[in-house]
């Protein structure tokens, strides 16, 4: 009997402590590879820039980070055309949610592009809707710097079709060239 009262108490306090935050995406660490992340380069003919990601030995968390080398820019630098992408995530509709990432760099100062967004790239029948789109600018020094901000799952811009059960993130690397090092990435609804 006190068995199933201590299990039952263990299990209420486990689900409340669950329901308190919901993680929609959680990488302490890129210790498996990319694992569900896309990279991407796109751009046209001679305008198309050049990077490679691979994981790096030296993590904020754990023993491998996100390792982006820009070698060429395109001519915009409006920052999408270098990416960090996950997508198959839902967000609830006017609820606020936390995004918080590591970077490190060398550049004095640096700039990192990113989006929450629904478009049929991300498997949503409307067209492209930005829940944010922000440039996260930072003293890069080469340590690693926290980078947060709270935002709420609403239309950006004025295109109000946001599709909230295919929602994609986007890291966006096209603003500079050199090294990037990202790290414990994570999204969480806050209450």
């Amino acid at each position: 009997m006190k068995f199933l009262i201590y299990t039952s108490l263990l299990l209420t306090f486990s689900f409340t402590a669950f329901s308190q935050k919901s993680v929609a995406i959680e990488n302490h660490s890129f210790e498996y590879d990319l694992n569900t992340w896309d990279t991407g380069v796109w751009g046209d003919g001679k305008d198309k820039p050049i990077a490679f990601f691979d994981t790096d030995d030296s993590g904020q968390e754990g023993s491998n980070s996100l390792k982006v080398t820009i070698q060429k820019n395109s001519r915009e630098k409006n920052g999408d055309q270098i990416f960090l992408k996950k997508d198959g995530f839902k967000l609830k509709k006017g609820k606020n949610y936390k995004i918080t990432f590591w970077a490190k760099s060398k550049a004095y100062n640096d700039k990192i592009m990113f989006r929450v967004y629904s478009s049929t790239d991300t498997g949503s029948s409307k067209p492209w809707c930005a829940v944010l789109d922000k440039t996260f600018e930072f003293k890069g020094n080469g340590k690693w710097r926290k980078i947060s901000h709270t935002f709420t799952a609403e239309p950006f811009y004025d295109n109000t079709d946001v599709d909230y059960k295919n929602i994609a993130i986007l890291f966006g690397f096209d603003k500079r060239m050199g090294t990037y090092l990202i790290d414990n990435i994570s999204l969480e609804r806050l209450k």
